[in-house]
């Protein structure tokens, strides 16, 4: 069986106009989410009612609710199977990165020879802007047949 690897690239998001206050606002409630997941899942809440309340609950997409409320519930989940080590917070007050999937929560698109992304943060309220990062090789790069090769691409190991 062969083995592949992800190259990741880094991109600064650079938002146009309002987009920053939006996103700012999107991560405070993704560290809400995170938090009441933790809190409830430590006061013994069953995890499915936990998923369910703050699904409808949370000013977020959907899709990036769930994926929020998923990494909770994982490193809770890691908590209990390594012997109650390194217990998660519920008291973190800093920004939370949002968590999408592609096409559901963002996209990525060419436009005058920028890649340009339209994020669904809130819901009814995309940011859009630009991806910002320092220049790659040729042969990672995005082109109009594929604007996401760059931003994320399989090699063969």
């Amino acid at each position: 069986m062969q083995k592949s690897l992800t190259k990741t690239l880094v991109f600064q998001l650079q938002p146009d106009e309002s987009g920053q206050q939006l996103l700012d606002d999107a991560f405070l409630e993704a560290r809400r989410v995170y938090n009441e997941t933790i809190r409830r899942a430590k006061n013994g809440d069953g995890w499915d009612k936990i998923r369910k309340d703050l699904e409808s609950d949370a000013d977020l997409v959907n899709n990036t609710t769930q994926l929020v409320v998923q990494k909770s519930l994982e490193a809770m989940e890691n908590y209990y199977e390594y012997d109650d080590y390194n217990q998660p917070s519920h008291t973190t007050d800093s920004a939370y990165p949002l968590r999408s999937n592609y096409e559901e929560g963002y996209n990525l698109f060419l436009e005058d020879n920028c890649i340009r992304y339209r994020l669904s943060a809130k819901p009814y309220t995309p940011v859009k802007g630009t991806l910002c990062g320092s220049p790659t090789p040729s042969n990672n790069s995005a082109t109009p047949s594929n604007p996401m090769r760059g931003v994320s691409e399989r090699q063969k190991q």
